[in-house]
């Protein structure tokens, strides 16, 4: 649970209190890949051999489009945008509750 939203990747989808979304295939394995160290920043290299199989390039901006719209997503349910957080050059990490 990240800042009250329960996540089943198994799924695909996470829900709260105010209702839930559903998740495509590339955004439930960028989750994984954030949950699976959590507290962690996940480079972005990381993310395109999870998602790609291959090196992140610089000139693509597909993570951010597929980050941008799970933040959208879990934004229509109400929750806060600061679930999946910015790591500046780095990449992304997620702060699930204790």
């Amino acid at each position: 649970m990240v800042d009250g939203v329960t996540f089943n990747l198994s799924r695909g989808m996470a829900h709260n209190a105010h209702g839930f979304c559903k998740f495509t295939d590339r955004e439930i394995i960028i989750l994984q890949c954030l949950f699976r160290e959590p507290r962690t920043a996940v480079s972005r290299d990381a993310f395109a051999r999870a998602i790609f199989g291959q090196r992140w390039d610089p000139n693509v901006r597909i993570l951010d489009v597929h980050i941008a719209n799970i933040r959208a997503k879990l934004g229509n349910i109400g929750a806060p945008g600061t679930i999946i957080r910015t790591r500046r050059n780095i990449g992304y990490a997620v702060f699930p509750d204790r």
